[in-house]
Parts: C-alpha cells; structure tokens; sequence
C-alpha cells in the first residue's frame, strides 16, 4: 500500500513530460488527480517539483507586457490597413462612376453667375448707401460749421436790441437842446435855460433806468454802497479822506459804481474811504 502513491507520481510525471509545453497546468490538475485517487496528499518533493515546472512555463512580467503591446500594433495595423482598402475602393468607386453631362454643368454655371450677379448688386447697394452717408455727414458738418460761425457773431443780439432804446433816449436829449443856443447864434433868457435843463437831465435820468432794466433783464445788478463798510471783494479803495467824526474803514463816496452779474463781480465799484486824520 505504500509504493502506490509513488507509481502514480511517475505516471503523473511522465504525462507533465509530455504534455508541459502545451497544458502545464492540466497537468498538475491530474497529478492532484492522481494523488486524490490514492488517497493521500501528494509528498513535498513532488510539490516542489510541480511549482518549478508551472514557473517555467509561466512567462515572465516583461514578456507579458511586449505580448501586449505587440498585440495593440497588430490591431492598429489591421485598422489602418482597413481604412486604407476603404479609401481605395471609394477612389475607385469614384473612377469608376461618370463624368457629369454638359447640361449639368451649364445649369450649375447659370446658378453661380446668378449668385455672381446677386452679390454684385448687393455690392453697389452697399456703395450706394456709403456714399449717401459720407455726402450726408459732409452737410451735417458744413451745418453745424455755420451754426457755430453764427453763434459766434449774433451771441450778443439780444443784449444790442435792448440797447437800442437807450441810443434812442440819448438822441432825444442831444436834440432837445437846439444848435442855435449852442452856437451862440440866439440869446435865450434863463427861465428858458432852466427849461432846457430840467429837460436834459429828465432825458438823462430816463436813458439810466431803461439801462438800468437792459442790465436787470440779463442777470446784471448795479450797486451803490456809499455809507458801507469797506469790503475788498466789492469795493476798490481809490483814496482816503481824513475825518475823526467817521469811523474808519467806511465808505465815504463812490466814484464809480459797482456791477455783478449773477453773484460774480464784473466791476468793483470805485470808492473813497474814511481814515482817521
């Protein structure tokens, strides 16, 4: 009963032998086999020498890996060789098929100068309009150009017919004295002369206020600030005049009044001021 197992492990060793360069791991399945079939577990060297005999038909890590890349080349190959015989054939399929008919080609010509001439109208069109708009922005400048010259010589109108009533009251006055009183060519008495007088001055007086309202009606304000205290931002001092019943620094008469125009100074009015003698 003891040379049993030892029979079937030469067995089982010969058919390893035979059939290791195909089937290496059948073949330790029936030397398992063989050794269940004895009923008992096969010894340590018979193990040993079934693993050695598997890693040697094994191949290694790196063989594995050229397997695969040698495998991913050949199926790029197959690839591209397909695509190429399906290029071919198309070149040839289209080789093979006929050339179009004049017909077709005249009826293609007639369509392409149509969008030919299509484009072509679209072009002039478009110049057209360029040039409308260039000639358009040419009067639009030469417009506004004159707009601006104008501007510049009547921006003062208004302010010259509201003075005309002032040259008209200044006539008035100028004639209401008469050239042979002034050239000595008639004697008048003084109740005349009197007359003549108060005449001239209400003309004066009347020529002032119409002034007085032109400068009102465009923002201008005169000031008289006789009897104030001396302000340097409306006033200019022109001289002193000593008095110790004033007090000093007040005004003590204008020469010349002031004008503002909407709360900034054109003129500041010409004063006199009072200083302790």
């Amino acid at each position: 009963m003891a040379r049993a197992p030892s029979s079937l492990l030469r067995l089982a060793g010969r058919a390893l032998a035979q059939r290791s360069a195909a089937a290496a791991p059948s073949s330790a399945l029936l030397a398992s086999q063989a050794a269940a079939a004895a009923g008992a577990p096969p010894p340590r060297a018979a193990a040993a020498a079934l693993l050695r005999l598997r890693h040697a038909w094994l191949p290694s890590p790196a063989l594995q890996q050229r397997a695969c890349y040698a495998d991913d080349a050949a199926g790029k190959g197959k690839a591209e060789a397909e695509a190429a015989a399906g290029a071919s054939g198309d070149e040839s399929g289209a080789s093979d098929a006929e050339p179009p008919s004049v017909e077709h080609l005249t009826a293609e010509l007639r369509e392409r100068e149509k969008a030919v001439e299509e484009l072509q109208a679209k072009v002039n069109d478009l110049a057209d309009s360029f040039k409308r708009s260039l000639a358009e922005m040419e009067n639009l400048r030469q417009r506004t150009s004159r707009q601006v010259e104008n501007a510049q010589k009547f921006a003062v109108e208004p302010i010259i017919k509201s003075l005309l009533d002032v040259a008209d009251n200044l006539q008035r006055a100028a004639d209401a004295v008469p050239g042979s009183v002034l050239d000595g060519s008639e004697e008048i008495d003084p109740e005349r002369t009197l007359k003549l007088l108060r005449s001239l001055l209400e003309g004066v007086r009347m020529t002032e206020g119409v002034l007085i309202k032109v400068f009102q009606r465009h923002g201008v304000e005169q000031y008289n600030p006789a009897g104030e205290k001396f302000d340097p931002n409306l006033h200019s001092a022109m001289f002193e005049v000593p008095d110790a019943t004033k007090e000093a620094g007040v005004i003590a008469m204008v020469s010349k009044r002031g004008y503002k125009m909407h709360d900034r100074i054109l003129r500041a009015a010409e004063v006199g001021v009072y200083k302790q003698p």
